[in-house]
């Protein structure tokens, strides 16, 4: 487990430009990239017990590979509408001892697979505005993807046609992090607050 803390690294008196593996996931039509060395594998959606008064975005709890495991759903925590279908989503296996002492598991809408990007590619934005924002996005990543397959159907472009994406990187653990201390703080005034800051 690596913790960046600045952006190049120096290795014989040369900048390095370090690969992050990155996982590409969908949440409310949305692309966005989340770090894969906090995640083991991703499954179907598990169905777990509802807790009682819980907030919408706690699925429940449900028992994986003989541990009792907590489902968050990602779209839902932050405020994203839910209009997924459910034999696209995908749940995310974060192992004991990453986030917390326990197993958990994030429920998102898609997952399209895992990308290697470098330091260099992660621009640093001013979230400043969107005060509860700051602190839960890494930065933003252009990424170059393959034009809509409806376009390509239709004879207007090629298969090695490409245009590049900006992608929110959303840092996960600091989300999830403040989630289990109570004190997760809410990006859009829209959503609801839970817990103190």
């Amino acid at each position: 487990m690596r913790i960046r803390t600045d952006i190049k690294e120096r290795k014989g008196g040369k900048m390095v430009d370090n690969p992050i593996s990155v996982i590409e996931i969908i949440l409310d039509s949305d692309h966005y990239l989340i770090d894969s060395d906090l995640v083991t594998r991703f499954i179907r959606p598990i169905t777990g017990k509802s807790l009682y008064n819980a907030p919408p975005y706690i699925k429940g709890i449900a028992e994986y590979e003989g541990d009792v495991i907590t489902l968050v759903d990602i779209t839902l925590l932050l405020g994203f509408r839910d209009t997924a279908d459910e034999s696209d989503k995908k749940t995310l296996i974060i192992p004991a001892g990453i986030i917390s002492e326990y197993a958990m598991a994030i429920t998102v809408d898609y997952v399209c697979g895992i990308r290697t990007i470098h330091d260099s590619d992660i621009m640093q934005v001013d979230f400043s505005v969107i005060e509860r924002l700051q602190g839960y996005i890494k930065g933003v990543v252009r990424t170059s993807a393959f034009v809509d397959r409806t376009k390509k159907r239709q004879g207007s472009v090629h298969d090695s046609d490409t245009e590049d994406e900006m992608l929110l990187y959303l840092d996960i653990r600091s989300i999830l992090t403040d989630l289990l201390a109570g004190c997760l703080r809410r990006p859009m005034n829209s959503f609801f607050y839970w817990g103190s800051q």
